[in-house]
């Protein structure tokens, strides 16, 4: 088994989707006091460059920035075509796209964007670099899953099951890279105030009926950054939603009530 030291991204280049705003960005930031260099991805190419040229101040490494609709695959096959030269050490797939609706709402184009972007996409990178990885011993993925892929809720249906997805991947990729030399994080927040519920929730009562485990994009960037050093297995935050999924998972008739009374407000 192997002994893993504390992990330093000082020098490594760090591969982001979802880069121009929300956790996207702000892991940007992190990664850049950190000293690492950057590719940054996202649809917004004016943004991207903004927030480019703001970790270019906090970093001494090559920061690129691309253009790229991650929910088209064939988009993304190209961009990694255009910089498979580019030698990257982690990657972190933070892109991500919900609708909160009843189920019989979800219109086809939308369950389609969100187990395109938020699985499939999420599949393709990670099988890319796994070679890559898999060649040199080294590397890391960071799989920005979600609470909902733990605790499905009403309203979440498709948005979740793209989520335990991901955990499912992600957890299994773990144990066939653990005598490898490369790390899987996954990642599990709670709902973070940005402008995913714009699009996801635009009536804004979602996030008024869970005010008290909304978090900040800028908190979470730093526990995953946090998690990243220490080489965690899952970052999960906040713990009250955690350990809300762990009763879950133990007590689920229990656990079917208590969040139909919590979160049937949506």
């Amino acid at each position: 088994m192997i002994k893993r030291k504390q992990f330093s991204i000082n020098g490594k280049m760090v591969f982001i989707t979802g880069a121009s705003g929300g956790l996207g960005e702000q892991l940007a930031y992190e990664c850049a006091k950190q000293h690492a260099g950057l590719i940054l991805v996202a649809r917004r190419e004016e943004v991207l460059q903004q927030v480019a040229n703001t970790c270019q101040q906090w970093t001494n490494q090559p920061v690129y920035y691309y253009a790229c609709d991650l929910s088209n695959a064939t988009e993304v096959e190209l961009l990694l075509e255009k910089i498979q030269s580019i030698d990257v050490d982690v990657v972190i797939n933070n892109a991500g796209r919900g609708y909160l609706k009843q189920t019989i709402e979800l219109s086809k184009e939308e369950i389609e964007e969100m187990l395109q972007l938020n699985l499939y996409t999420l599949i393709q990178i990670t099988q890319h670099y796994l070679s890559k990885f898999m060649k040199k011993k080294s590397g890391m993925f960071v799989q920005i899953a979600s609470q909902a892929g733990k605790t499905a809720t009403p309203k979440t249906s498709v948005y979740s099951a793209s989520k335990f997805g991901v955990l499912g991947y992600s957890n299994a990729l773990r144990l066939e890279l653990k005598e490898q030399g490369i790390h899987v994080m996954t990642v599990n927040p709670g709902p973070i105030a940005t402008q995913f519920f714009e699009k996801a929730e635009p009536t804004g009562k979602y996030l008024a009926s869970v005010s008290k485990y909304v978090l900040t994009s800028e908190e979470v960037a730093r526990k995953i950054v946090q998690g990243m050093k220490l080489q965690k297995r899952e970052v999960n935050v906040p713990y009250s939603m955690n350990f809300a999924a762990k009763l879950n998972f133990c007590f689920p008739k229990i656990g079917d009530f208590s969040i139909l009374k919590l979160f049937n407000k949506k």
